[in-house]
């Protein structure tokens, strides 16, 4: 499990929604979505972390905090184009040719 994993499924266990979390403690609700899914890093600083379990009612704050020191970004499926091809795309048409060939098959997804 990762942190942004387990994030959520502390944040459900004390039976609260993102919004209903967020607004009773004072987070920006984009932001903790992007923990939860591992978009954006967890804050180094270690009195935010230990404050955030708190929030979220974790009594093993060194756990808490490894798997925070220990967390990675989630990478995209390998058929999202790199941020780097689509800037060296260098009109309209290249952009769309490159969508194109990355893009999924429909049936590929209902397999």
């Amino acid at each position: 499990m990762n942190f942004g994993e387990f994030l959520r499924q502390q944040r459900l266990s004390i039976g609260m929604s993102l919004s209903v979390f967020c607004l009773k403690n004072h987070e920006d609700l984009v932001n903790w979505s992007c923990l939860e899914r591992s978009i954006v890093l967890p804050p180094k600083d270690i009195s935010r972390l230990i404050e955030i379990s708190k929030k979220l009612q974790i009594d093993d704050k060194k756990f808490f905090i490894d798997l925070a020191k220990t967390a990675k970004l989630s990478t995209a499926p390998p058929s999202v184009p790199s941020p780097h091809a689509l800037i060296n795309c260098n009109n309209a048409e290249g952009l769309f040719e490159l969508i194109k060939e990355a893009t999924t098959p429909r049936e590929e997804f209902f397999k």
